[in-house]
């Protein structure tokens, strides 16, 4: 399976050198003995981490979960007993992850932030499916495509655009992937 962090791979270097550049010019960082401050620095790889280890297919199966045209066909093919094609031409859905590190020292409110963003948009052309008994059973598309973006200190890093392999990325356990 691909993880963000595989698609963004420079990107999160980059991303954690902007990071610490933002917290080393925050007043109250600047004021930290040196072993304080490159304690706070070492927290920024952490921080990063939780974002670079998200797996696109973890995060297309949330995106099913939300999707009202695969759950309409499980509840269907629920009620009748019967299969349910589903077809989109094309499904595009933007998945954003957000968080912040913040720095405390000896206060109950921190010293210094820095917020982090990962944008995901995931783009299936010609995707076909079928749902039986509220589960998705099959599943295939023209072209499925990942565009993936960092956002560090309110500075976004280049869109990178990769095309993946949705049977690799989303591997349908026995009996289908459940919807209803």
């Amino acid at each position: 399976m691909t993880s963000a962090g595989m698609i963004l791979q420079q990107d999160f270097a980059n991303a954690a050198a902007r990071a610490k550049l933002a917290l080393s010019t925050q007043r109250a960082v600047v004021r930290l003995l040196p072993p304080t401050r490159e304690l706070i620095m070492g927290q920024v790889g952490s921080a990063l981490e939780r974002l670079n280890t998200i797996e696109i297919g973890d995060v297309l199966e949330r995106v099913w979960l939300t999707s009202r045209t695969l759950i309409q066909a499980a509840h269907r093919s629920q009620n009748s007993g019967r299969p349910e094609a589903v077809h989109f031409n094309g499904y595009s859905v933007p998945v954003d992850y957000e968080q912040k590190l913040e720095v405390y020292v000896g206060t109950p409110r921190p010293v210094a932030t820095v917020p982090f963003g990962l944008q995901l948009i995931l783009e299936l052309l010609n995707f076909d499916g079928v749902v039986e008994r509220g589960r998705l059973v099959r599943l295939s598309c023209e072209t499925f495509t990942v565009t993936a973006a960092l956002t560090v200190a309110r500075q976004v890093f280049a869109p990178h655009k990769v095309r993946l392999n949705l049977d690799l990325e989303l591997p349908l356990p026995a009996g289908g992937f459940r919807l209803a």
